[in-house]
């Protein structure tokens, strides 16, 4: 099975972490699994350590793309992923090959696979994150609602092998790229395209091994985050409009509730700043959400307004008594 799976790993400027992601696919690339790699118009020489990699390693892809955001990095890296699943991998990441040996014993048609992975710290702190004991284990599963919850919970679109026909057929992709979004960023992408995997995916199996090292940065991730947020209004808009008729009805309120839990937790991520800019497009999302999936009340969409209210007021009274205590 092991030939049957496509790595995508994407980079933009990152010289200084992609011989980190390189180092543990080899092993993979000797056992036979295809590794597509998309350069995001990197301007370092990052572009150079590719070049010089694949002169080992003839069989990978090097793809080339005009600055698309890591959305529409690894939308080009999907497009030419022609194997039976696909996995992907952030450039500053690796990948435990040991585990993926188990992918030879399986024999499943699922439209995913989610394993554990590893959480490393920029202090070296190591933690195991496992659904061990959560899910049941090698084994197919029909994906239910609460299973949903919970994989949403935890996140991590780089701890799932999918199936790349499920992907293509239900025209899933990573929002929004960048001419979308019009910003010179975004990384949001990863929580649109797990929501569109579960809304609409049937079948899994989980196997408990650790099969990705996905190291983080806190305090870099949670000002990234923040930065991300004020463009979520715009991109929910855009998966809303792609998967209003392909959702089926079983899926369709849970996929509400989660994108506008989502919206609401961005928003409170806003500046002052930029709570004012960006508040109607969050409102827009906000409701149009209820409107087309959670089919709710008028009196939900009132109560989501006043939530939006009372976010506003908080943050704008607290960044005054701010400025008040700087000028006393």
């Amino acid at each position: 099975m092991l030939t049957e799976v496509s790595v995508v790993i994407c980079a933009h400027n990152a010289e200084r972490t992609i011989d980190r992601a390189l180092r543990s696919i080899e092993p993979l690339l000797i056992q036979g699994v295809k590794v597509i790699i998309v350069d995001d118009a990197s301007s370092d020489t990052t572009w150079q350590i590719l070049e010089e990699f694949r002169t080992r390693f003839l069989s990978i892809e090097l793809i080339r793309i005009v600055r698309g955001g890591s959305a529409g990095a690894r939308n080009a890296g999907l497009s030419h992923v022609s194997s039976k699943y696909v996995m992907f991998c952030d450039s500053d990441d690796e990948i435990s090959s040991s585990s993926f040996t188990i992918l030879n014993s399986l024999d499943l048609e699922v439209d995913f696979i989610v394993f554990d992975y590893e959480l490393i710290e920029t202090t070296q702190l190591k933690t195991k994150k496992t659904l061990n004991g959560v899910l049941g284990a090698e084994k197919k599963q029909e994906l239910s609602l609460d299973i949903k919850d919970i994989l949403m919970s935890e996140m991590g679109f780089w701890r799932y092998i999918y199936s790349t026909s499920f992907l293509k057929d239900n025209k899933i992709r990573f929002v929004g790229e960048l001419d979308e979004i019009c910003a010179d960023y975004f990384v949001l992408d990863d929580y649109f395209f797990l929501l569109g995997v579960l809304s609409q995916a049937k079948t899994f199996v989980y196997i408990p091994r650790t099969i990705y090292r996905y190291f983080f940065n806190s305090s870099a991730s949670y000002e990234s985050f923040r930065r991300q947020s004020r463009f979520m209004g715009k991109a929910a808009k855009i998966q809303m409009e792609e998967l209003e008729d392909v959702l089926n009805s079983k899926a369709v309120g849970w996929f509400g509730s989660m994108l506008t839990k989502q919206l609401f937790s961005s928003f409170r991520a806003l500046n002052v700043a930029d709570i004012y800019q960006f508040s109607q497009s969050f409102w827009t999302a906000i409701w149009k959400s209820n409107k087309k999936f959670r089919k709710v009340s008028l009196s939900r969409n009132l109560i989501d307004v006043c939530q939006i209210m009372q976010i506003i007021t908080k943050k704008s009274l607290i960044r005054i008594i701010q400025l008040w205590t700087n000028i006393k």
